[in-house]
């Protein structure tokens, strides 16, 4: 019997926005001494939340596929939000082809987790801290009251994350038309 992997699919963001997501991640970790989030991954926008399935080529089959059928477009990174007081993140503003592409993969990997599927609207986030406290979370909102990102960037391919022993791994990247 095969023992479950986690995978999770992203959109790795590149450029000036992924510049600056890095550094504000490392900033904010190294600053209030949350998770480095900034070392155990690319910056990057969540597709579909982390699941488990025993076979990866199985879930790299349902990457390709879903990408063959989808669009890539653009998107804006501009200010930041928060789920709760558990995870600070620069807010994403997708464009309609990107929300489409979404739902897309969402669709397909519906087999693999039923996260989205559970009455929950997705929220596209680039988290910048995670698992914080109630105190970690005031002073770093705090601190990004002096902040203000706005960027604009390309939506051209998905990339299927696993998790390894020490971290996360790219496993396969797929372009979009």
């Amino acid at each position: 019997m095969k023992i479950a992997m986690k995978f999770f699919v992203g959109h790795i963001i590149e450029g000036e926005a992924g510049i600056y997501h890095e550094k504000i991640t490392r900033t904010i970790s190294e600053k209030f001494g949350t998770a480095p989030i900034h070392l155990k991954l690319p910056p990057h926008i969540t597709i579909v939340p982390p699941f488990e399935w025993q076979d990866e080529r199985q879930v790299k089959e349902a990457l390709k596929d879903a990408a063959s059928d989808s669009v890539g477009g653009s998107f804006n990174m501009a200010g930041f939000d928060h789920f709760s007081t558990g995870t600070i993140f620069v807010a994403v503003v997708p464009s309609l082809s990107m929300q489409n592409t979404f739902q897309i993969i969402n669709n397909r990997f519906r087999i693999f987790n039923d996260y989205n599927m559970r009455g929950r609207n997705y929220i596209p986030h680039a988290a910048v801290a995670r698992f914080l406290t109630g105190g970690q979370f005031s002073a770093i909102w705090d601190f990004l009251e002096d902040e203000d990102p706005v960027f604009r960037s390309e939506f051209n391919k998905v990339t299927l994350f696993g998790r390894m022993p020490g971290g996360w791994e790219i496993l396969s990247e797929e372009m979009l038309r």
